[in-house]
This record gives structure tokens, C-alpha cells and sequence, in this order.
């Protein structure tokens, strides 16, 4: 009887948050999708519920019999928590938790940063509009593998900037008929994770998020069935020449599209303060979390430039940092924030273009 006494009253003790805590809920969007549960946020730290969260993700979740011990398993990772215990298990070791596991709504609840860093999900938590964003990364990379990362800009015969910028859309078009006749793998930021699947992987990428990637490369890209990354800069989504967020949010549930940070206003970073910087990289990943439900996890430098203090705080942000020229890149650890792209311009004939995939 004192062993089940004891019991209910840590029961009762865990659950005193929730009594006293009665708006504290705020959306959950993952991977792009809103669910149909929320979480809760209690003294500066947001609380998941484990198995709606687990079913939702696609992961295997088993509950004991009581109910206070859950395990949720996916893709090669562990995880199991008990509600009376700040330490569980995570794959063959132990991690401890900054708050106690709650009970709630017949589920265990947790902190989500180590759930979100055991699964590889990157987290933003918009205080304004209160939801939590949580997207799948790329954090998990298969070292030493070359991929030849193409860089754009704008593709179109109706020139209104430099010229060299803007490729002819019918040499775009003989370029990307050349990648799906020739085994080459289009990929995005996403697929990093899983290189091993691709024979011959290439980046596209498209920087500044001019209009013409929306009426010119999107269509081409279905028509061959392609995936390319546009780098947006965030505070321009109103400008006539760029896309908007309506089109910026189509392109990124199309599964073709990979919608990354080309920062705020597109100054050179290398010249800024370290609260500039700050504002350049945070403010764009929430601009663009806003509306495409899905946190960027990759920035390029606007013109590539960018210096010690620049990478330290996109690091903070992103896990990669992009560079514009430098040649094909080879995925190492120590050069996420210097990837380097080859520079495909309206003046590239096929011929160099396909030197640019060795």
C-alpha cells in the first residue's frame, strides 16, 4: 500500500504543471504538416507527447502496460522514457533530461530537444505566433562523396539585369535532358542523408528566388521530373521580380523544390556585425519557416562572401553554408560552411556544362 501511495503522489506531482498551466499549448508543424495535437510549453521548455508525436512521425512506439514507459524507435534510433525519471534511454546509452517526463492525455510527455536531436530534426519555436516547427535534416552525411553543385540565378530571355545571369530556357532545358538521359541523380539538401542511394548525384541550385525559377525552371523541372534548391532572400518576397509567398509555399509542397535561406536582405556578410549577422540568418530561416511550414537548414552567402564570423554565426542557424564558385564539391564536416558550386551562366554551352559534372 506505501509503494502505491508513493506512486500515485509522484503521480500527482508531475502533473501539477498542467493543472496550473492552462494556455501554455501551441501548434506542432512537422515536416511541413500541422497536427492535429499540440505541444506545451512550461518554464521555457516545450513538452511532446510521445506517441502522438511518434505515430505521426512514422516510428514504431510500444507503451508498457502501465503506461508510464514508452519506446519509440525509427530508422535505426532508440528512444525509451519513463515518467518517473529524469534519465532514459537513447540507443545504447544514457541521456538526462532537464525536466521531469509528464503524464498527460493518457501519453508521457518530454522535452523535445533531445527527441528532436536524436532523430535529426531541426527546431524553431515561433513565440509570436506560437507553434513549434520541427524538419527532418541532413545532419547524418556520408563523408568523401563528390557532388558537382550547379549555381544559377536566373533563367529567362527577358533580360532586365546582368546578362550573363539570366540562362537561355532552352539550353536549361538541353541541361537537364542531358542529366535524365544520362543517369545523373537530381537531389536536395534533404537527400544528403542518403548519398548511398544515388549513383551520380547533382545539386541545381538557384540563387535570389527571382520569379522566372516559379514560371520558367518549376515547369521544366516536372517536365524531367528534376529536384533543384532555391536560395530565397526572405524580405524579398513582395518584389515583383522575385516570387511570392504563395508561390514560394506551392514550390516547397511540391517535392521538387528545396526552399533555403539566401538571408534577409542580401548584404554582404563579411562586412557585418555579429547582431547583423544575427538578424540576416535568424530573421530569413523564420520568414521562410512562416511560409513554407519547413525550418531551412541551409544559407547561401549572398555573393558568396562571407569571413571567420560570418560561418560562426550561420552555424548557429544552418547546417550548411554556400558558397558561389569554387568547383564540385566533396561532402566533409569541416567544409559544411564552404560548399562549394560551379557557376552555369547564359553563356555556358552544353559542352562546358557537362565538364562541370566531373
Amino acid at each position: 500500500m506505501t509503494r502505491r501511495l508513493a506512486g500515485l503522489l509522484l503521480a500527482f506531482i508531475l502533473l501539477i504543471p498542467f493543472v496550473y498551466a492552462t494556455d501554455n499549448a501551441a501548434a506542432l508543424v512537422l515536416d511541413g504538416e500541422t497536427c492535429a495535437f499540440t505541444v506545451r510549453v512550461m518554464n521555457g521548455t516545450t513538452f511532446i507527447p510521445l506517441y502522438d508525436l511518434g505515430i505521426a512521425m512514422g516510428a514504431r512506439v510500444r507503451i508498457s502496460a502501465r503506461g508510464f514507459l514508452t519506446t519509440v524507435e525509427r530508422d535505426g534510433h532508440m528512444l525509451r522514457v519513463s515518467m518517473s525519471s529524469k534519465n532514459c534511454t537513447a540507443d545504447s546509452g544514457t541521456i538526462t533530461l532537464t525536466a521531469y517526463p509528464f503524464w498527460h492525455d493518457g501519453q508521457v510527455w518530454m522535452p523535445v530537444r533531445p527527441f528532436a536531436e536524436l532523430f535529426g530534426y531541426r527546431l524553431l519555436y515561433d513565440d509570436v505566433e506560437k507553434t513549434l516547427y520541427m524538419t527532418s535534416g541532413a545532419k547524418e552525411v556520408p563523408e568523401g562523396v563528390r557532388i558537382p553543385t550547379l549555381m544559377y540565378h536566373a533563367v529567362s530571355d527577358d533580360i532586365w539585369g546582368i546578362e550573363e545571369l539570366f540562362v537561355k530556357p532552352a539550353e536549361f532545358e538541353k541541361q537537364l535532358q542531358y542529366l535524365t538521359e544520362n543517369g545523373y541523380d537530381t537531389i536536395t539538401y534533404e537527400d544528403l542523408p542518403r548519398l548511398s542511394d544515388y549513383d551520380k548525384p547533382v545539386l541545381l541550385t538557384f540563387d535570389d528566388g527571382y520569379l522566372d525559377n516559379y514560371t520558367i525552371v518549376y515547369p521544366l523541372l516536372r517536365k524531367y521530373n528534376c529536384k533543384a534548391t532555391f536560395f530565397v532572400v526572405a524580405g524579398s518576397m513582395k518584389n515583383t521580380r522575385c516570387m511570392n509567398a504563395e508561390q514560394i509555399r506551392e514550390l516547397a509542397d511540391s517535392g521538387l523544390v528545396s526552399i533555403q535561406s539566401h538571408s534577409l536582405s542580401h548584404p554582404d556578410m563579411s562586412a557585418l556585425s555579429e547582431s547583423q549577422l544575427v538578424t540576416e540568418c535568424g530573421q530569413s530561416q523564420l520568414l521562410i519557416t512562416r511560409v513554407t511550414g519547413k525550418v531551412p537548414f541551409v544559407l547561401c552567402y549572398p555573393m558568396g562572401k562571407q569571413n571567420t564570423l560570418a560561418r560562426e554565426v550561420t552555424a548557429r542557424y544552418y547546417d550548411y553554408g554556400i558558397l558561389m564558385n569554387g568547383g564540385t564539391h566533396k561532402t566533409n564536416a569541416d567544409t559544411a560552411y564552404k560548399w562549394t558550386r560551379s557557376y552555369v551562366a547564359r553563356a555556358t554551352s552544353l559542352a562546358r556544362f557537362k565538364a562541370l559534372l566531373k
